[in-house]
């Protein structure tokens, strides 16, 4: 039989812990014996359930990450500095665990860099986080659990710079088939053939320069006269990266007239990749092929039409 036992909020000392500390916009767990510091989440306490003899507890996570989280590779806390070595369980979802309920990730997120001091990425972690395009992997990287990138439907970039091709599992990637992975150019050959990260749309070369550059390509900006999109970046020379979506994603939808976002960032040889600038279009009729459904072809053919006017 299955009891749940709910622990009033200020019942006792138990009943509402905050596990995990927000330092400059990013919670941690600390270990005080090796100063280190895991990427974590804030997570409330409610209670318990007796379907386990050990009182297993459950919690609710809140995130609400959004735009361009760069994560620091040391953080200070209490006068003490830590070395960010790794990044926890749905560090990035906000989900309760009961366990196996769902939620949502942090759909506002659109860009993550994480320093090369991370060597471990835990199960989850960016899972619904659909408002992500690119993802910056660290140097020295050394495994992904599963379902990391899962339902990272937006995810068009994952930039990894460890030379060594990190442990990930079969899951750990959500349609690799529509994502181009960059890589140290000397390592692609290894990326290639090893699983399951022989199963990315297309691989680019990365140099040197590329993965040890400290200047950042500025932010792009989008305008729109006379129905016409142009980007423009102050950093001369960029190459723009861009996606569009909409509330339906690319599974249809009955919804015709919808909001579509278009998402762009801007890359170039030697430089760090710049911030995520984000247009949205209040009410397009998306249906574009007009078969009574909102779909990915729609979005490949608006794009078509926008950016080719």
């Amino acid at each position: 039989m299955f009891v749940l036992v709910l622990l009033p909020i200020m019942a006792s000392a138990r009943s509402e812990q905050f596990y995990n500390t927000l330092v400059n916009g990013i919670y941690y767990k600390f270990n005080t014996d090796d100063l280190t510091a895991c990427v974590s989440y804030k997570s409330l306490f409610i209670g318990y359930y007796a379907e386990d003899p050990d009182w297993v507890e459950f919690e609710r996570i809140y995130n609400d990450y959004s735009g361009d989280v760069v994560i620091p590779e040391e953080v200070t806390y209490d006068n003490i500095t830590y070395t960010v070595t790794s990044i926890d369980r749905y560090a990035f979802w906000q989900r309760f665990i009961f366990p196996n309920w769902g939620g949502s990730g942090c759909i506002d997120m659109t860009s993550v860099t994480i320093p090369s001091s991370v060597k471990s990425i835990d199960y989850g972690t960016f899972r619904k986080c659909s408002g992500l395009i690119y993802v910056v992997l660290p140097q020295y990287l050394e495994s992904l659990n599963e379902n990391v990138f899962d339902g990272c439907d937006g995810l068009t970039d994952i930039y990894c710079y460890s030379e060594t091709v990190p442990s990930a599992y079969e899951n750990s990637f959500y349609n690799p088939e529509n994502i181009i992975l960059h890589v140290p150019e000397e390592s692609i050959e290894a990326y290639r053939t090893t699983e399951p990260w022989d199963k990315f749309k297309d691989y680019v070369p990365l140099t040197k320069s590329d993965i040890e550059a400290t200047e950042k390509c500025s932010k792009p900006t989008i305008t729109l006269v006379d129905g016409k999109i142009t980007f423009n970046c102050e950093t001369p020379g960029v190459t723009y990266h861009w996606m569009m979506s909409s509330p339906s994603g690319t599974s249809g939808s009955s919804s015709i007239i919808q909001p579509i976002t278009l998402k762009v960032y801007a890359t170039k040889s030697g430089y760090q990749n710049s911030d995520v600038t984000t247009y949205k279009f209040p009410a397009v009729n998306g249906d574009v092929d007009a078969n009574g459904v909102v779909n990915v072809a729609d979005h490949v053919k608006l794009s078509e039409i926008i950016m080719n006017q």
